[in-house]
């Protein structure tokens, strides 16, 4: 988790209502939800995902994804996710 946070440092998507990592041993899926999603969105979102794959190093498989909705939906804790950042509502 710490790698997740110190690779989303300053490069929160303007439009994220939540960022989290779900870790299933040497697997980590990294998932936004986001509002609206625009270029500088991917863009972001492309820079935490290298900056959390160099952080982690190559023994780690990360994939991601991104789900564009009204609201955050957070099902704590039986989804899994462990959640870096939600938005202030």
């Amino acid at each position: 988790m710490a790698q997740a946070v110190a690779a989303s440092l300053g490069q929160i998507p303007v439009h994220t209502l939540a960022f989290g990592a779900e870790i299933d041993g040497p697997r980590v899926h990294l998932t936004f939800q986001l509002h609206a999603l625009d270029s500088g969105d991917e863009e972001d979102m492309e820079s935490i995902v290298g900056d959390f794959e160099a952080l982690v190093g190559s023994g780690v498989d990360v994939t991601s994804s991104y789900e564009v909705r009204p609201v955050r939906r957070l099902i704590r804790p039986h989804d899994g996710v462990a959640w870096v950042y939600l938005s202030h509502d």
